[in-house]
């Protein structure tokens, strides 16, 4: 069996590690550049006593929008030890992006998407000499306010226009999910592996099954024949007659000693009345 679906053409963020750029500037046009995934670090943990900044940059009229996807920074209720801070410009001395805190740690990521209202924003990492955790992972991408251009452009369920080429890559791009598919393909891939699982599953159960029956065969057989050849010691019609023909009277003749393999087969020949069946007897 073959399935056969047609995806849109998804492509895929680049990766980047903000311990990798510190002091540097990441541009994305919005043309080509629409999407990054941004990590702190590609290493299990980050580094203690950090101080990193990296601007990022697109062109106008486009914007960013920013989706966490995991957090997991050394938690303080002010957050003053490790801290995450995204400033909506060019530098620290511009405010916050609206809707997150001014210093973001724990590992509650902030719900939904946030999104800038300039083409640049400052991402501002620190950590102690303390402890140190996994760190952040990032969703960036760039949008612009409709009109939306043609078959270029995809118009969020949210009014945002992104690449067209970001659907169903699996990424929340839009921040409400509207640019991936129903059906990915992720899904696809593990719906078709469970298929193929149980298929594979029922294959081996059913040669199993046989297998059973034919190893309980021969053990059934030697027991069938077995029966039969007591059956055939016990069943001569001249024995037969012998007991047939035992007289019930109390003359002298009927008191003769019978012998004892006469005597074992009468008595087996009354189990045989007894149940009707001379040819099953049960030894």
């Amino acid at each position: 069996m073959v399935f056969y679906m047609t995806l849109p053409r998804a492509l895929k963020a680049k990766k980047y590690a903000m311990d990798e750029k510190c002091g540097k500037t990441i541009t994305m046009d919005g043309k080509i550049f629409h999407s990054a995934n941004i990590q702190q670090t590609f290493r299990n943990n980050y580094a203690l006593n950090t101080r990193c900044r990296v601007l990022f940059e697109t062109m106008e009229p486009y914007r960013f929008i920013i989706v966490f996807k995991r957090l997991d920074i050394e938690f303080e209720p002010l957050c003053d030890d490790d801290n995450l801070q995204i400033f909506d410009g060019n530098s620290t001395s511009h405010p916050t992006i609206k809707g997150l805190p001014s210093r973001i740690c724990g590992q509650e990521r902030p719900p939904g998407s946030y999104v800038s209202t300039s083409s640049q924003i400052m991402m501002a990492f620190h950590s102690d000499f303390y402890d140190v955790r996994d760190g952040f992972e990032i969703t960036l991408t760039t949008f612009r306010e409709p009109p939306c251009e043609g078959e270029e452009e995809f118009r969020c369920r949210n009014g945002r226009c992104i690449s067209a080429l970001l659907q169903c890559d699996g990424t929340n791009n839009c921040g409400d999910y509207s640019d991936e598919c129903q059906w990915t393909a992720g899904v696809l891939v593990g719906i078709l592996g469970g298929v193929l699982f149980l298929t594979i599953a029922g294959i081996v159960a059913v040669r199993f099954g046989r297998k059973k029956r034919l190893l309980k065969m021969p053990r059934k057989l030697k027991k069938d024949k077995t029966r039969e050849m007591t059956l055939e010691i016990f069943s001569t019609p001249e024995e037969d007659v012998k007991c047939e023909h035992q007289p019930t009277t109390s003359s002298k003749r009927s008191q003769a000693p019978v012998p004892e393999v006469h005597q074992s087969h009468c008595h087996l020949y009354k189990i045989g009345e007894e149940t009707r069946d001379k040819t099953h007897i049960k030894i």
